[in-house]
């Protein structure tokens, strides 16, 4: 499982990316609890990367390829 997060640069005339955050791959993690632990490690990782906005996010499992590669 993993949270995709949809990113916009603030200064640059960039389109907007979606990024990976991987959740620990051993952990059997559902979707409701990537939902429920997603919005303190989103926050984490837009504090640490203060250049980039936040649009949406969500949580996908890339075994089933709710994602591109």
């Amino acid at each position: 499982m993993e949270i995709v997060i949809t990113v916009c640069a603030l200064l640059a005339a960039h389109p907007c990316e979606d990024r990976s955050i991987g959740l620990d791959p051993d952990a059997r993690i559902t979707p409701a609890t990537c939902m429920m632990q997603a919005m303190p490690i989103v926050a984490q990782w837009a504090s640490e990367h203060p250049k980039l906005v936040v649009k949406r996010w969500r949580c996908a499992d890339r075994s089933r390829k709710e994602w591109p590669a």
